[in-house]
């Protein structure tokens, strides 16, 4: 079995399996426009940070996502602090 430790424990991905497709409805604004004004999330995996601007989560919590930093990373409220999170950790809540 392969392992890879950048993925959480919880993540299909740190034993070596494909990360499920998550159907998601088509958005139309990118997180990283200038017109996103910030959406709620839920964590789908717990998250360990590995550096001080990294923010820990655990699978469930919701979190304010404020935008896209780089690929791969959102800035995200969570506990009032705010830092990066792994932008596959969590999947966005949709209202109607």
């Amino acid at each position: 079995m392969v392992r890879d430790f950048a993925y959480s424990v919880n993540s299909p991905l740190f034993h070596g399996q494909e990360e499920q497709e998550v159907k998601r409805p088509d958005s139309i604004l990118s997180l990283s426009s200038p017109e996103f004004h910030g959406s709620s999330a839920h964590a789908l995996y717990d998250f360990i940070p590995e550096t001080e601007y990294e923010l820990g989560m655990k699978a469930g919590d919701i979190v304010w996502v404020q935008y896209r930093q780089s690929p791969g990373w959102l800035v995200a409220d969570i506990h009032d602090q705010t830092g990066l999170i792994p932008e596959t950790y969590v999947e966005f809540i949709h209202t109607l």
